[in-house]
């Protein structure tokens, strides 16, 4: 670590009862999009699942202007791990002399100063994230649901407009759907179909373990 600041938090995460393992600095998450790499101070996972659960930006000073610019960086960390269940802090030194104060995005995403003790708790954050992702998912799973059945109302509706105009045509000598035609039509339905079994595979972004892991 490259100042005192980093092993001093670590030890103070320590205390609050985050296990070695959770604790990774300096870490390195890849966009699978376009690719792009980003690198926070912190990234707090579940050892279990391997799933981040925290975004931390280090700063050794809380001036408005220093903490505007970090809260904005740590909001784009979120937004490129694309979990809304990841939460995001601005860690400073304590004013007080001991400890540390923690900031996050407000409601207008100006620095936001909260309680270190009810934020910032290896339960509470992995319970938190629990909670969060169930509900992301059941969110996920009714948009896709919603999707999927205008998508079938939609081939349905065309299937039944070919079929009708098919038949219509046949009464007067006209052969509107032949085998080669038909297969086509199914082809063309199921590549609409096909994307929405892949639905849900994932969020697309992992921690990279590999990178630098705090040591006290």
């Amino acid at each position: 670590m490259e100042s005192q600041i980093e092993p001093q938090f670590f030890q103070y995460l320590s205390e609050l009862g985050f296990p070695k393992s959770s604790v990774i600095y300096e870490p390195v998450f890849q966009t699978i999009g376009d690719g792009r790499k980003y690198r926070p101070d912190f990234a707090l996972l579940d050892p279990k699942t391997n799933e981040p659960l925290a975004i931390i930006e280090i700063k050794g000073r809380n001036d408005p202007a220093t903490l505007a610019r970090a809260t904005q960086q740590v909001q784009q960390y979120i937004a490129a791990l694309r979990d809304k269940g990841v939460r995001g802090f601005v860690v400073t030194p304590a004013q007080s002399g001991g400890g540390f104060d923690f900031y996050t995005s407000g409601e207008g995403g100006e620095p936001k100063q909260v309680p270190s003790s009810s934020f910032l708790q290896f339960e509470s954050l992995s319970s938190a994230r629990i909670a969060e992702k169930k509900e992301m998912l059941a969110e996920e799973k009714k948009e896709a649901t919603d999707q999927f059945l205008v998508v079938c109302f939609t081939a349905a509706t065309f299937s039944v407009a070919i079929a009708t105009a098919d038949f219509i045509c046949s009464r007067y000598g006209i052969t509107l759907l032949t085998t080669e035609r038909m297969a086509l039509v199914g082809v063309a339905i199921a590549l609409v179909v096909i994307p929405y079994v892949q639905k849900f595979k994932g969020l697309g972004i992992e921690i990279d373990r590999a990178a630098k892991q705090a040591k006290g």
